[in-house]
């Protein structure tokens, strides 16, 4: 609908069946559009055994959560179908900032992490943790750590240039 410059738009039901994960919407959600800005609470998606929430406002300013909760990693297959991606991640994004220079500080980890070069090097599935901030085109890793039962144990923390991709890490 839309009155006095403000169009909202409610949906009532979403779903996505593939041979991935299926996709669908939780809980109706609304979605506000005025000035220039995109708003919303709490607009869920279930996929698969995980959920996908987001919230905020996006403009010329932005202010959003993502929160990911049990997302499972087969979804990367639909970009990289011999990936054979397995495993689960949850995590959540804060994005602010002006829309030409967003910032965001990040939480994520991954649990029984697998995919076929893994598999075929005969590496257990592998937990991840990393959290960090991004701003101004680089990625600050504050720390980061991959383990799995056969006593792998990588830690990291540093810096990742992504225009020019220099990376200052310490490991």
């Amino acid at each position: 609908t839309r009155t006095n410059g403000t169009t909202r738009i409610s949906l009532d039901t979403l779903s996505v069946r593939s041979s991935l994960p299926d996709a669908a919407l939780v809980s109706p959600a609304v979605v506000t559009m005025k000035g220039g800005e995109v708003q919303t609470d709490g607009f869920q998606l279930s996929i698969g055994s995980g959920t996908v929430s987001v919230s905020g406002t996006a403009g010329g300013q932005l202010r959003m959560n993502v929160q990911i909760t049990a997302l499972p990693a087969s979804i990367a297959n639909l970009f990289q179908p011999d990936l054979d991606a397995s495993g689960s991640l949850s995590g959540q994004v804060q994005i602010a900032g002006r829309a030409d220079n967003p910032q965001a500080d990040f939480q994520f980890e991954g649990t029984a992490l697998q995919a076929r070069a893994l598999t075929e090097s005969r590496l257990l599935p592998i937990a991840v943790t990393a959290n960090g901030k991004v701003n101004a085109n680089t990625l600050m890793l504050t720390s980061a750590s991959a383990r799995n039962d056969q006593s792998l144990s990588i830690t990291a923390s540093g810096q990742i240039a992504l225009a020019s991709q220099t990376l200052d890490l310490r490991l």
